[in-house]
């Protein structure tokens, strides 16, 4: 959009490259700058964070500080944004290769289990996230045996999430190993 307003207004393609060669990467440092300043003011060491919950606690200003978030935390968390904050990151660790499986029908009556699409593997985790607290700490147990013996090398025996298709079309996962 930007190369078609500026050869709108000059009429010369080449010099509107010669122009973004040169403004290209001054906007690409410019913007490394202002991330790279921003995230260096999100950190705080720990003595300024324990001052700040003594500031607190002496103006007695105890709902400012949320129990469940930690101290080294310098976002403005509240404890439920905490909590669905450690969620996702759990979450994160689901989509590793291998660990989400789906089996898939390539003919002559034959299966192969085949890595998940990205769709597959967002459908699963939303529907293991509906379930109890209990299961979900099975699945969680699951993933991080997957996480430690998938270092070894030998896959075979590796825990694992399969999803599978009944004849209706609907999705059922089992656990593998």
């Amino acid at each position: 959009m930007v190369c078609y307003g500026m050869i709108k207004k000059i009429g010369e393609p080449e010099l509107v490259r010669y122009f973004l060669d040169i403004l290209l990467p001054l906007r690409r440092d410019y913007i490394e700058d202002e991330a790279r300043e921003y995230h260096c003011s999100l950190r705080v060491s720990v003595e300024t964070r324990w001052k700040v919950a003594r500031e607190f606690k002496e103006k007695g200003l105890y709902h400012l500080v949320n129990s469940m978030v930690p101290i080294r935390c310098r976002l403005p968390f509240t404890n439920q944004m905490w909590k669905i904050s450690s969620r996702c990151m759990i979450n994160i660790l689901y989509f590793r290769t291998g660990f989400m499986r789906v089996q898939r029908d390539i003919g002559y009556d034959i299966l192969a289990n085949e890595e998940q699409t990205k769709k597959e593997k967002i459908m699963c985790i939303n529907r293991i996230m509906r379930f109890s607290e209990i299961r979900i700490k099975e699945y969680e147990e699951i993933l991080f045996d997957y996480l430690l013996f998938s270092d070894e090398g030998d896959l075979e025996d590796i825990p694992y999430i399969l999803l599978t298709y009944s004849s209706d079309g609907q999705p059922h996962m089992d656990i593998i190993n």
